[in-house]
């Protein structure tokens, strides 16, 4: 049995060791020692994902723009790709200006079923999920990364890849009946949710 509950503004050195000590408690209990490169990956990418989603609100109060209007969205994310490399630290000091914070819960039950939560305290836009959905969908019909990338990029999001690695790595390492959803919950919070029985883990040979 494993509960870890966390709260963070940012990624950083603390926030990546801190997802190392769980993920390696996780597969040392569970019995899963050699998935924890990628198991760490996934929770990373949720984790970012959550971030990033953060950093766009940021960016809507900046620009007062309606999220939920496609063409508003689109300029929105095209300030987002050209401010995130250079304006990392300075979009993470505006979100927790705005409290904008990303909370990460992990439990490991006895049966070795992993249920990882990542929520931000803001709600994700009609139009945020209906991209999200549609990537979640359309990544089911690849076995292969490289496959869905030449196939989806999306230069709007960026490569767009985020939702799809979880996803695909997942089914390329034996794992085929977990639950991968974001929703927005009852407290108007956006949350990244992922459910896998672990013991069905059987080694495969595919590359992602």
């Amino acid at each position: 049995m494993l509960a870890e509950e966390f709260t963070f503004y940012d990624l950083d050195d603390h926030v990546y060791a801190k997802i190392e000590s769980i993920v390696e408690q996780i597969c040392s209990r569970a019995g899963v020692s050699d998935i924890g490169v990628i198991l760490f990956e996934i929770i990373t990418e949720i984790v970012q994902n959550a971030a990033k989603a953060n950093f766009k609100e940021v960016l809507r109060h900046e620009i007062a723009a309606d999220m939920n209007h496609s063409q508003e969205y689109e300029t929105l994310m095209k300030n987002f790709k050209d401010r995130l490399p250079t304006a990392h630290y300075e979009l993470a000091e505006k979100a927790k200006k705005l409290n904008l914070y990303i909370m990460l819960e992990a439990t490991l039950s006895k049966s070795a079923i992993l249920h990882l939560c990542v929520v931000n305290n803001r709600p994700a836009s009609i139009e945020e999920m209906r991209r999200l959905d549609n990537k979640i969908v359309e990544s089911k019909k690849y076995v292969k990364l490289a496959d869905y990338y030449l196939k989806h990029y999306d230069d709007t999001e960026g490569a767009g890849l985020g939702t799809a690695l979880i996803d695909i790595s997942l089914r390329a390492i034996g794992y085929k009946n977990f639950l991968y959803r974001v929703f927005n919950d009852s407290s108007s919070r956006t949350v990244a949710e992922l459910i896998i029985d672990l013991k069905e883990y059987v080694p495969v040979n595919n590359c992602i």
